[in-house]
């Protein structure tokens, strides 16, 4: 009974050093691979390593910050935020009152765009058919030339012609 006992011990030892093996060399190539595949995405982008990437973000944060407040500075103002400033202190000049009316019925005559309505796309038939038509109907990127003749050219120039002008052939 001791025997068997040693001797099973002694299987299971084996057991699970041969598991620890396999593990390790399945884990080994998944390093290898994720290694390799690390490498690969690091070849495509230019993005600086971890510890340098957090300054130079920083960095870029900041210049665009200060380009964005500069830029800040320097607007304008808008001409109607000028008039109201002038109707809040003191008595409107016969021409601030005009520029002011002219203002209002100028913002009151806007247009508001129309939704606009998808048209049902249509094939034109020829190029100045598209012109006359193109006023009340929107171009499609489909309907701007005939596909089919320019998939058969390419084919042509590629040498895939003869075996579409062959499968025609055994069709009939």
């Amino acid at each position: 009974m001791l025997v068997s006992v040693v001797v099973l011990i002694n299987l299971l030892i084996a057991m699970m050093s041969d598991t620890y093996q396999r593990i390790q060399a399945q884990s080994d190539i998944e390093w290898k691979y994720g290694l390799s595949k690390l490498i690969r995405k690091m070849h495509r982008t230019t993005t600086a390593p971890s510890p340098i990437n957090l300054i130079t973000t920083w960095l870029i944060y900041f210049i665009q910050l200060c380009i964005a407040k500069s830029k800040k500075k320097r607007k304008r103002p808008n001409i109607i935020e000028v008039i109201k400033t002038f109707q809040n202190a003191h008595g409107l000049s016969p021409r601030s009152k005009a520029a002011a009316k002219w203002l209002s019925k100028l913002r009151s005559r806007r247009v508001v765009p129309q939704e606009t309505t998808l048209a049902v796309p249509t094939v034109f038939s020829s190029p100045t058919a598209s012109h006359v038509d193109g006023q009340l109907h929107q171009t499609y990127i489909e309907h701007v030339a005939d596909w089919e003749v320019v998939a058969n050219k390419y084919r042509a120039l590629m040498g895939y012609i003869e075996e579409i002008i062959e499968t025609n052939q055994s069709d009939e």
